[in-house]
């Protein structure tokens, strides 16, 4: 698969809102909107874009029998291992040596990444360790959809990908039908199925049809049309009916908008947007967006470690702080841990 540096500028707008919204507080959110949920869904999307493009070229190898289906998921697999786990694991293992809560007690439920499960089961989140339900429903939907692709006949894909989308919506309106507590439909793998198959139907548009003039008007409005949906959802169903309205159809919305721009992203914008997604510090900020998102929650209890006055700044002072201390990490991160595991996925290419 080429090269895309403008989807790494995406990961950066993405990791960017989530630190935005999870260092500061509600007051100072603009629009008084959670946009880290923006960064999830936007995760989501170019996941399930990415993903589905890797297991059509695999699939591909099957059909003309360089290779067989067990090999194509074993190498799927071990790819997927080395680029995830290693960091994962490391942080898991720092955190839980130097006594960081809830880290040792909940520690069995990351390495198995069930922490969604986890987040179900105890009824809430879980302060630093809380980001790690979307990690877990990324591994969940890796094995689930790597199947589908690879073993499922090729006619079935499209209706395939239709399910996963509705499962979605249809998930989280069974959440609300049922008093399921609201955080069922937030951290479990099926409710978060819209946004990963509305880029898997990305994908899969991408390698069987030729974009039209008017295809791409009718794309582009009904991207904006889920936006201002978004944020009218967040603004204004805040209760009764509306609330329920919001918990079922708002993540959809928003997933809608985001399959446009990683569309736009993958051909490449022109102009200032295409300029700022390939800037360099925002390419890099990308490339290293799996650290930012794993450590940023980790930030301040370790500095907290170092300098215990950190833990009890205010939010602003906080922020600056944890901020390049997060980055910084990342870096390091990418340069002797990441960077050196993704060379070796080469051997099963």
């Amino acid at each position: 698969m080429p090269y895309m540096p403008q989807l790494d500028g995406l990961r950066a707008l993405a990791v960017l809102a989530v630190l935005y919204t999870h260092y500061l507080p509600e007051s100072q959110w603009l629009l008084g909107i959670y946009w880290g949920e923006g960064g999830v869904r936007l995760f989501f999307v170019l996941s399930g874009f990415l993903i589905t493009t890797l297991l059509r070229a695999a699939r591909a190898r099957v059909e003309n029998a360089s290779r067989t289906r067990g090999q194509a998921l074993g190498h799927f697999y071990a790819r997927r291992a080395l680029r995830l786990v290693p960091a994962y694991y490391a942080v898991l293992a720092v955190t839980a040596a130097l006594g960081i809560p809830p880290v040792r007690r909940t520690l069995l439920w990351h390495l198995a990444y069930l922490s969604n499960f986890y987040f179900v089961r105890h009824g809430g989140w879980e302060g630093p360790v809380s980001h790690l339900w979307s990690l877990a429903v990324e591994e969940q939907f890796y094995l689930l959809w790597s199947l589908v692709v690879i073993l499922a006949a090729a006619r079935l894909l499209p209706a395939a990908i239709a399910v996963a989308i509705a499962i979605g919506p249809l998930f989280r309106l069974l959440g609300v039908l049922s008093g399921w507590p609201p955080i069922v439909g937030w951290v479990m793998m099926p409710g978060s199925l819209d946004a990963l198959g509305l880029g898997a139907l990305l994908a899969w548009w991408a390698g069987t049809a030729a974009p039209s003039r008017r295809g791409n008007r009718i794309f582009a409005s009904a991207a904006i049309a889920g936006l201002v949906a978004w944020i009218a959802l967040e603004k204004l169903a805040t209760r009764g009916v509306w609330a329920h309205v919001r918990e079922v159809l708002s993540p959809t919305a928003l997933a809608v908008f985001f399959v446009w721009l990683v569309a736009c992203a993958a051909g490449g914008f022109r102009g200032p947007a295409g300029r700022f997604l390939e800037w360099r510090p925002v390419v890099f900020l990308g490339r290293i967006s799996y650290g930012v998102y794993l450590i940023h929650n980790f930030s301040v209890p370790l500095l907290g470690l170092v300098f215990p006055r950190v833990a009890l700044a205010p939010p602003l002072p906080q922020a600056a702080i944890a901020l390049p201390t997060t980055v910084g990490l990342a870096a390091l991160s990418w340069r002797f841990l990441e960077r050196p595991f993704n060379r070796l996925k080469s051997r099963f290419a």
